[in-house]
């Protein structure tokens, strides 16, 4: 019903119109006489069909290229956009009808392709540029501009090796020593990082309005976490060189995390190349920034942080996480486990089920 009389000159107009499978929809109230409600009905249809033309007409989609285009127009992907960049630049010309063969093929050659610090893509990274691609066709075709199937729906995901990467009392000392030698103004940050589980996107967006010392903590904002919809808030460790650095943020810089230029203090935008001086500096050269996250989780649980508070400090909405990135300290872990006395005269010694004395002579 697109028109309700309600009294004698008000109407509840309630126009509806479906394009390609999706209802577009209008309701609004009315004063005047039936015809020109019903006018006003001839327009709000109008308007409704210049909308589904926008949504599903303005695009027509031949290469893969425009799809990722279309799907970039209409959502943020602030903390992914290398995956599209990379998409773009290598199948972007490819049309969708040849897309599901290029894919299969250029997936095998990225598999051997070495990044700048010399290693291969892993099926991680892999598994990511297939979710986004599947991601950005499903929503071509929900708004009806891509015809058919999802071309890549076969993709399965490649098997995935969590990353077991030790790092000992030794490598933490050499990796801030390298950092205090080769790149102090990262000295806070590293060490904030190896007792707080935190994104490099985390902490570059952290501001001096997010700091809390009466509470000693710092917030993560929502939208500069990986989840967009998600903020956390992060304490402050218990390091002083930490609590140094919070306690002295300088009045020219609204960043948390700075370095001193021409005598100014400017935001830290990028640090991936000193990153990576320390860590060959340090002989550990295949240890990223990120695994401070992994580190930072694994101490907070072995120091008895309940895992639910670990993961919404770590952003994440459930605690299945943990179970990749508690990995790390093995040793650390097997002290922490606690066994129950045998009850009764049974007793277990070097593995050795016995008894007592008496029990034995009884």
């Amino acid at each position: 019903m697109d028109i309700i009389q309600i009294t004698a000159d008000t109407w509840r107009l309630d126009v509806r119109i479906k394009r390609d499978g999706k209802q577009y929809r209008i309701r609004e109230p009315f004063t005047g006489g039936r015809k020109a409600a019903l006018a006003r009905v001839h327009e709000i249809k109008k308007e409704l069909a210049d909308r589904a033309k926008e949504d599903t007409g303005s695009l027509t989609v031949g290469t893969f290229g425009e799809v990722l285009s279309f799907y970039l127009k209409r959502h943020t992907v602030a903390h992914s956009g290398h995956y599209f960049t990379r998409l773009k630049s290598d199948l972007g010309e490819v049309p969708l009808s040849h897309l599901r063969d290029r894919f299969d093929r250029w997936l095998m050659l990225m598999g051997e392709t070495k990044t700048k610090d010399g290693r291969v893509f892993s099926p991680a990274s892999l598994n990511r540029y297939t979710a986004w691609a599947k991601a950005a066709i499903n929503y071509g075709i929900k708004r009806g501009t891509i015809r058919g199937p999802n071309p890549l729906l076969s993709f399965e995901k490649q098997r995935e090796t969590p990353r077991d990467l030790p790092f000992s009392e030794t490598d933490e000392r050499n990796l801030l020593n390298a950092v205090d030698q080769r790149a102090p103004h990262l000295s806070a940050l590293v060490r904030f990082a190896l007792a707080v589980p935190v994104r490099v996107s985390e902490a570059l967006a952290m501001q001096r309005g997010d700091v809390d010392l009466f509470n000693g903590c710092v917030r993560s904002r929502q939208g500069c976490m990986k989840g967009a919809r998600m903020a956390a808030t992060k304490p402050l460790p218990p390091d002083p060189l930490v609590q140094h650095h919070f306690r002295h943020l300088p009045a020219d810089c609204e960043a948390v995390w700075y370095r001193t230029e021409n005598g100014r203090n400017v935001p830290i935008r990028s640090f991936i190349n000193a990153w990576r001086e320390c860590v060959r500096a340090a002989g550990l050269p295949g240890f990223r920034f990120h695994d401070c996250r992994h580190v930072a989780v694994t101490r907070m649980l072995n120091a008895g942080t309940p895992a639910q508070v670990v993961a919404q400090i770590a952003g994440w909405t459930s605690t299945a996480m943990i179970r990749q990135y508690y990995k790390l300290d093995g040793a650390a872990a097997l002290a922490l486990v606690r066994f129950l006395p045998a009850s009764g005269p049974e007793r277990v010694h070097s593995g050795v089920l016995t008894q007592t004395a008496s029990s034995a002579s009884g």
